[in-house]
């Protein structure tokens, strides 16, 4: 449906997102990301759904979101860095652990630049060290 008619599937799933269901909200943020597929586009208004996803309280949606960032890192890099320095990890290693290995793969591929990698890398320390803080994006 996203790669039919975008803008039906993405106001589709603005209005699920919105019922609050978990089990609902959970089903768009697998949609948005695992259930992609290769389409190499965002749809009007999808990074805002995602960064919804990435900022949920759920700890199940925000890892959807980790996925999609890594989906969406090669045509949309800024996009994807954006995503997660906006998902909360404190109250999940797991999450922690895959978000924090996704910003690792995006130094490697040059992704980051020396700057802003010791900035993130700061923030990945202190957030290790301190579990209680989040990584946070410099212009949120």
């Amino acid at each position: 449906m996203a790669t039919a008619d975008p803008k039906k599937a993405l106001s589709l799933a603005r209005a699920l997102m919105a019922t609050g269901e978990i089990e609902v909200v959970r089903g768009v943020a697998q949609a948005l990301s695992w259930n992609r597929g290769l389409r190499p586009t965002l749809g009007p208004g999808e990074i805002s759904l995602l960064r919804q996803v990435a900022s949920h309280e759920d700890q199940w949606v925000r890892s959807s979101a980790v996925r999609a960032a890594q989906l969406l890192v090669e045509n949309h890099r800024a996009n994807a860095i954006d995503l997660l320095v906006r998902i909360r990890i404190d109250d999940s290693e797991r999450l922690a652990g895959e978000a924090l290995s996704t910003f690792g793969a995006l130094a490697i591929s040059g992704g980051l630049t020396c700057q802003s990698r010791d900035k993130h890398q700061s923030s990945v320390s202190s957030s290790i060290a301190q579990p209680s803080m989040t990584i946070t994006s410099p212009s949120s």
